[in-house]
């Protein structure tokens, strides 16, 4: 019976060194940072042999380093070109793409503001409310296409205006700069201008008539051409005129 407490005893003991000299070598091999790799010898060693290997190692590793220095922190307020940046290769005369400009969202315009619909660009347009990038890319390429608008209300032929969000945008518009008109006389038969109120037919309807009046010299004469109508004269005429 005592020699089984006896026995007891000293396992426990045993146990309780085996754990303080753990603790010991775990704070000394956290605080020297130490290579993980150098436990791949241990394998296939009792748990005795390993604790006095690793105990014999962390000694030796210490006489030879000496008193411990903290590891120097690199200076983050220099840029080192020599390494890579996020995937970049860079190098002493390669430092790397320019910044991307980082643009914040528009503020919006209030009811009761108003901007002109020829003069403003697409940031511009970005400040009315329902209108995003897409629609003022849409709205500005149309405007170009026509020579500028002479209405608010040519805002509805825009690509895919639905008729909600054009009542929402159009009283945030007004039409300041005028839109650009051709005068008929200039026209030549081999150079009939490409416009969204002109279509194929009517722009070879024109070129005939030039080629065989000389010019254009009325609108009653364009009128009697079969290709065109009332109301192409009313949308041709802001943007052709007669001297």
């Amino acid at each position: 019976m005592n020699s089984f407490k006896r026995g007891r005893t000293e396992t426990w003991v045993l146990i309780a060194v085996s754990l303080i000299i753990l603790a010991a070598i775990g704070k000394v091999l956290w605080d020297n940072n130490y290579n993980a790799q150098s436990l791949a010898p241990l394998a296939g060693q009792t748990i005795s042999e390993q604790i006095g290997a690793l105990a014999i190692d962390s000694i030796q590793k210490q006489a030879n380093r000496g008193t411990y220095a903290p590891p120097v922190q690199p200076d983050k307020s220099r840029k080192d070109v020599s390494n890579a940046s996020q995937g970049v290769e860079l190098s002493a005369d390669y430092v790397g793409a320019p910044e991307r400009q980082q643009y914040s969202s528009q503020p919006k315009l209030h009811e009761g503001q108003r901007i002109d619909l020829n003069g403003a660009d697409t940031l511009a347009l970005q400040q009315v409310p329902g209108i995003g990038p897409s629609f003022a890319r849409r709205i500005v390429r149309y405007r170009d296409q026509l020579g500028g608008y002479y209405t608010v209300l040519q805002l509805q032929e825009v690509f895919g205006m639905e008729p909600d969000r054009y009542q929402r945008i159009k009283p945030f518009f007004y039409i300041g700069i005028k839109n650009y008109s051709t005068p008929f006389d200039a026209l030549r038969s081999d150079s009939i201008p490409s416009h969204p109120y002109l279509n194929y037919r009517q722009q070879a309807a024109l070129a005939r008539s030039i080629r065989k009046n000389g010019t254009l010299d009325s609108w009653h004469r364009i009128m009697s051409l079969e290709e065109f109508n009332r109301d192409d004269s009313v949308r041709l005429s802001h943007y052709f005129h007669f001297e």
